[in-house]
């Protein structure tokens, strides 16, 4: 079991773009962190993010940081946000969802 959880919903999903909401629980292994990054599809990218920062290296690596208002996710707690990406061809899944920096176990939605 890894020290944390994402639960990863995406609602809905339309020509070229769709909604994720992401769920993330800390469990207890790893301080209270307030980064969550993901790999996306070479076909995808992040656009905007609500409740959380979002800020793109490269296109398939965004970095969601918490608000100020929830600067941490912390042991036994889960936080959620959101973004809204796009894509072409066929949609795939994010994956490698990491907690400041540690693998998380994903649940798909």
């Amino acid at each position: 079991m890894a020290p944390c959880l994402v639960t990863y919903t995406v609602d809905p999903i339309w020509v070229n773009g769709f909604t994720a909401s992401v769920a993330v629980t800390s469990r207890g292994i790893i301080p209270p962190a307030g980064q969550v990054t993901m790999i996306l599809p070479a076909n995808q990218a992040a656009q905007i993010a609500w409740d959380a920062i979002l800020t793109v290296g490269n296109m398939q690596h965004p970095v969601f940081t918490l608000p100020a208002y929830h600067p941490n996710v912390v042991i036994g707690e889960t936080y959620t946000f959101g973004f809204n990406g796009t894509y072409t061809g066929v949609y795939g899944h994010a994956y490698a969802f990491r907690l400041a920096g540690t693998l998380c176990d994903v649940v798909y939605n």
